[in-house]
């Protein structure tokens, strides 16, 4: 294969994405974990169905998403006019995070399924307590749930390193063939 300059720089445009790619999933204050939630834990009150889902699964020390899903408990009809406010508090340490609002996203997303969402930064592993609060009206419903955060999987940074150090190598390589190539052009002239 040979590499012209229009290679060399397609390969570095590459890298120089993979690097901010990195360097964004290692900078957990920046980023937002508005993943897709595929399981659903049900709570119930007396008046409402409530199906919460976490993002990831189970929820890791830092970025965490939250989805709720509050259904009226006599029609099946989805609730989309409530305010649902989170609380948690860390066992061990007695870190409170919140009161927050969640947003509601039947209004903003078509195929939100009718969900009010969160983005939150967990900064410690273990046992946590979810307080939900479903205001609606002039009732107020309240559900507790308890929270494991484990610490993060490693093996996806050092999945993305060896890809970039693979990729770098790959571009000095290309690199240098290239000035070899010229190199021996200028001697054959």
């Amino acid at each position: 294969m040979k590499l012209n300059s229009k290679n060399i720089f397609l390969c570095l445009i590459i890298g120089i994405l993979i690097l901010i790619n990195i360097n964004l999933l290692n900078n957990s204050n920046e980023l937002l974990a508005n993943g897709r939630v595929k399981s659903y834990i049900t709570k119930n009150t007396e008046s409402y169905e409530i199906l919460l889902g976490i993002s990831p699964d189970p929820l890791q020390k830092g970025i965490g998403h939250i989805v709720i899903i509050v259904k009226d408990k006599t029609t099946q009809a989805f609730v989309n006019d409530a305010n649902v406010t989170i609380k948690l508090n860390h066992r061990e340490t007695s870190e409170i995070i919140g009161p927050l609002t969640l947003t509601n996203l039947s209004g903003l997303e078509p195929l939100s399924l009718n969900e009010y969402d969160i983005d939150l930064i967990l900064t410690e592993t273990g046992i946590w307590d979810l307080f939900i609060d479903i205001q609606r009206l002039e009732e107020n419903s309240k559900v507790i749930h308890t929270i494991e955060v484990v610490k993060p999987n490693p093996l996806a940074s050092i999945f993305g390193i060896t890809i970039l150090l693979l990729l770098v190598s790959i571009l000095i390589f290309s690199i240098y063939s290239q000035i070899k190539n010229k190199h021996n052009k200028k001697i054959k002239k």
